[in-house]
């Protein structure tokens, strides 16, 4: 049998095209899976865009852009805050474009604006395009024991004492048990002590008045007598705190029955030798604004400016006149001597966060005309 020759096929495919094909098929196959394993159920970001604190105050309730992640701002539209699964009533403080510190004021939710209550929750999700994210979530927690301060005598002598006549309502939904407490601190020394409490329990909608005794004479533990002069007062439920101020003042004597000894002629009422008696100078008008909150850590470090605009009505003399702020539940006070009749006066003051409160007073000879509580963004005429 003789042998065959091959013959030769011109239009056989090259190795090289072959390879080339077979890489390029290779390429798109891995790059289709890997389209695939990522949309698996949407693409989720690790880390998220924006991050957000929440501040409540009594009944108000708003949300705060704290964070953004790898930008400087971000859309509004982009930020949706929903209580229950419904859109929240609301404008932010910010333009179209939310920057750190831009806020919402929630004034309700819902198409007719429905008022929230303590069981709602709030979700604040970011719209990431074709997926959406939740951010947050927050269930607020509104004040079930509401005090109201319904008298007391804010001037006390030695061996007498003093009566907080306090209205609790339970204004939460549910039957509540708190205590009620009376805390005295010394404005000189800064001695405090619960001096008198309670355990009240109030059904939905009670309400019921009680009164806090202090004994004056027993002052507090440490003071000598002449740390005895002026006091802040606070009465607090778990819920709710008010503040006042008691000024403590000297014996009326008559004939040294003060009980000490040495010249007694400064405590007789009405004595022409007292240099301050023939012309008495009073607060005309104080009023103090609380405002310009600055975030600086959400921590200590956060500030308000406290401005006194006050007016006086009588010279200044040899009298000792000031004003005072400090920040209720926390330590850090101001207080400024006044040497002109009119002015105004500014102090920092550093706080926990936008919910504290400022207690702040007018002082005249370590007396205060009236004490008043104020919050973050609101003002008032305290005399």
């Amino acid at each position: 049998m003789g042998s065959v020759a091959f013959l030769k096929d011109d239009t056989a495919v090259s190795p090289v095209i072959g390879i080339v094909l077979l890489v390029g098929i290779s390429v798109m196959t891995m790059a289709l899976v890997g389209t695939v394993v990522l949309n698996q159920g949407g693409f989720v970001q690790t880390t998220p865009d924006v991050d957000v604190g929440y501040n409540q105050t009594d009944d108000d309730v708003s949300v705060v852009v704290t964070s953004l992640i790898g930008t400087s701002s971000v859309e509004a539209s982009a930020i949706d805050v929903r209580i229950d699964g419904d859109d929240a009533c609301g404008t932010w403080d910010g333009d179209d474009e939310l920057e750190v510190g831009d806020s919402l004021e929630i004034t309700g939710y819902g198409d007719s604006c429905t008022d929230i209550v303590e069981s709602d929750s709030i979700t604040v999700v970011v719209d990431h395009g074709a997926q959406s994210e939740l951010v947050s979530s927050y269930e607020p927690d509104f004040p079930g024991f509401e005090l109201t301060l319904d008298g007391y005598d804010n001037e006390v002598s030695p061996d007498e004492s003093v009566t907080f006549d306090v209205t609790v309502t339970n204004e939460g939904t549910d039957t509540d048990e708190q205590p009620i407490e009376l805390e005295i601190r010394n404005r000189g020394t800064g001695a405090s002590d619960i001096v008198a409490d309670t355990e009240l329990e109030l059904d939905s909608g009670e309400s019921k008045t009680i009164g806090l005794v202090w004994d004056a004479d027993d002052g507090l533990e440490g003071e000598d007598r002449e740390d005895k002069r002026s006091y802040s007062a606070a009465v607090s439920s778990d819920d709710d705190r008010l503040a006042g101020s008691v000024v403590r003042v000297d014996d009326e004597t008559d004939g040294g029955s003060s009980g000490e000894s040495g010249d007694d002629s400064g405590d007789v009422v009405g004595d022409d030798s007292d240099e301050n008696s023939d012309e008495e100078v009073v607060f005309e008008s104080l009023v103090v604004d609380v405002h310009e909150y600055e975030d600086n850590t959400g921590g200590e470090d956060d500030e308000v400016r406290v401005v006194f605009e006050y007016k006086l009505n009588g010279p200044i003399g040899e009298n000792e006149i000031a004003i005072a702020a400090e920040v209720d539940n926390f330590e850090d006070e101001a207080k400024a001597e006044l040497s002109d009749t009119t002015g105004t006066v500014t102090r920092d003051l550093k706080v926990r966060n936008k919910n504290d409160a400022v207690i702040v007073s007018g002082v005249i000879n370590g007396e205060a005309c009236n004490t008043a509580t104020i919050h973050v963004e609101s003002s008032e005429t305290v005399c």
